[in-house]
């Protein structure tokens, strides 16, 4: 087997439709012929991933194409070649699929294991989009009563305190809104609040109990292009992997203002687990956590805390931090 020393980025899209997710099968006279995989290509020097995608998927398949939210990282190598496959959901598309390196396409169940011949490379991300998108299934299958079970519990002090730390006449982000009590307590207080979720029914309900403006969309699409003079991201962070956590920590760190703030909790602990409900979870340590902040440029660490339960689990604690954005942007 030839040494391969070098990764070639790759970035890899995953179509989600009504509970199933597109495959595509490599031409015969291509590196993995016949095998599937999520379409995608070579990311150049010049690209972001997001960038090189949406390239990708147009000369391959004909499609326009709104990439979302990141769902993680695999890396593999081949005999000749050692790739490091970026896969990225796509929200949103356009036109008729023509195909161009691939022979055929399949549109197969995300939640059952189906007999394909995947390239190695692919098979991590199809348990990584598993946990993202079991999780999204449940907030939308459960909206009405997730929003009024949890509609009753606030972190009131913190919400105060994030309040206090921040510059005067702030433009906040609620990141992953959910029930909406955060933000109707920052706009009850004279601050310019969006609250934006990943779950439309909950964003659906959000919309005819709060005059606050709600968008429904990946955290990518809220934080990209846009500035805020602070972001709450209470127990919205939890469900991501490592891989993803740094990345939308990054985007938050270019998404504040100079000296801007971010509030974000996690629940404590240790590993990953799915619950009853299909929702994918990654514990927290205190010490992880501040070295990752201190890893991403620009966070400052102003306080952290471990908090009890809100709603009296014994079982679970909670790590808070607020950070303010030190380098201007």
């Amino acid at each position: 087997m030839t040494s391969v020393e070098k990764y070639i980025s790759v970035a890899a899209a995953i179509f989600y439709k009504e509970g199933r997710i597109l495959s595509a099968k490599r031409s015969p006279h291509k590196s993995q012929g016949g095998m599937w995989e999520f379409p995608g290509g070579k990311i150049s020097a010049q690209e972001s991933p997001e960038q090189a995608l949406k390239r990708e998927l147009f000369e391959e398949l004909g499609l326009i194409c709104e990439i979302g939210n990141y769902i993680g990282t695999s890396k593999h190598k081949y005999e000749n070649i050692a790739v490091e496959l970026h896969a990225f959901e796509v929200v949103d598309f356009h036109g008729e699929i023509s195909l161009q390196d691939h022979t055929e396409i399949k549109w197969i169940p995300f939640e059952t294991d189906v007999n394909l011949d995947w390239a190695e490379a692919d098979i991590p991300l199809i348990e990584k989009y598993r946990h993202y998108r079991g999780t999204l299934n449940y907030y939308d299958r459960e909206a009405f009563d997730y929003v009024s079970k949890t509609q009753l519990f606030l972190p009131e002090g913190d919400c105060q305190k994030f309040i206090d730390y921040l510059q005067t006449e702030p433009f906040i982000l609620d990141l992953g809104c959910g029930s909406g009590n955060a933000s109707n307590y920052f706009h009850d207080n004279g601050l310019q609040v969006l609250a934006c979720d990943q779950s439309k029914p909950i964003c659906e309900l959000l919309k005819h109990r709060t005059a606050i403006p709600v968008r429904h969309c990946s955290f990518e699409e809220a934080l990209r292009g846009n500035k805020y003079d602070g972001i709450w991201a209470s127990a919205s962070l939890l469900h991501l992997n490592p891989d993803q956590l740094r990345k939308v920590l990054t985007e938050i760190a270019s998404a504040l203002s100079d000296n801007g703030i971010l509030y974000a909790s996690f629940k404590q602990g240790d590993g990953e687990y799915i619950d009853n409900d299909g929702r994918y979870f990654y514990l927290q340590k205190q010490d992880s956590l501040t070295q990752m902040f201190k890893d991403i440029t620009g966070f400052e660490i102003l306080e952290t805390n471990v908090q009890a339960d809100l709603q009296g689990r014994s079982d679970t604690d909670w790590i808070s931090f607020f950070l303010k954005n030190n380098v201007p942007n």
